[in-house]
């Protein structure tokens, strides 16, 4: 077992720990969270299994630590609120990584059918996935707060959520402009090392 698969291991070990601490003492709020963090983290294998989609251990980890980082640490554990750049850190990563997996998928797509697009086509999707996804996670921050399930306000302000967005656009905007010199010029770079880590796993 390498140390990737360890690290899944524990940080599922602790989300899972967490649940059970909660379910004892019936902290609905935090046992909501960890469940739904437990829930997508568990969506990578998903996939590979239904569909014969390989994810490599590399993109699983990032993921789940991504997961761990902004609902166990973040609203569980309340570094939202101990730390007021924690907030712009995971959206900027979530970009980056949500634009990451948006070249997989497409790449995936392309080897197992006869759809063919240019370089400058790929990144636009793949840019066009992580702003999706991006409004997707503030429609679920603003569900969670007018539920009144998190243990505070996860958009405090119109201003929060645009920023928000323009971190999660912006970090997408940086992996697209490296997958595009990926695939139009075959450059080396680190965007193209997880592209294709998928592969090569």
């Amino acid at each position: 077992m390498d140390i990737k698969s360890v690290l899944n291991f524990l940080l599922f070990g602790i989300l899972a720990i967490a649940a059970a601490l909660a379910l004892f003492t019936q902290n609905w709020s935090n046992l909501f969270v960890i469940v739904v963090a437990i829930a997508l983290s568990l969506v990578p294998l998903y996939i590979r299994k239904t569909y014969n989609f390989r994810i490599s251990s590399r993109l699983r980890l990032c993921i789940l630590g991504f997961l761990f980082a902004t609902l166990f640490l973040g609203e569980v554990n309340h570094f939202y609120d101990t730390y007021k750049w924690w907030d712009a850190v995971l959206h900027f990563s979530a970009g980056l990584g949500l634009t990451i997996f948006g070249f997989v998928i497409l790449k995936e797509i392309y080897s197992k059918s006869e759809l063919r697009s240019n370089p400058a086509m790929t990144a636009f999707f793949a840019f066009s996935f992580t702003g999706m996804m991006v409004a997707v996670w503030e429609i679920y921050e603003y569900a969670i707060d007018t539920i009144g399930w998190a243990s505070g306000n996860m958009q405090p302000s119109n201003a929060d959520t645009m920023n928000d967005l323009i971190l999660g656009l912006f970090a997408a905007l940086i992996v697209c402009v490296f997958g595009y010199r990926y695939l139009r010029y075959k450059e080396r770079n680190l965007a193209a090392e997880l592209i294709e880590g998928t592969r090569q796993e």
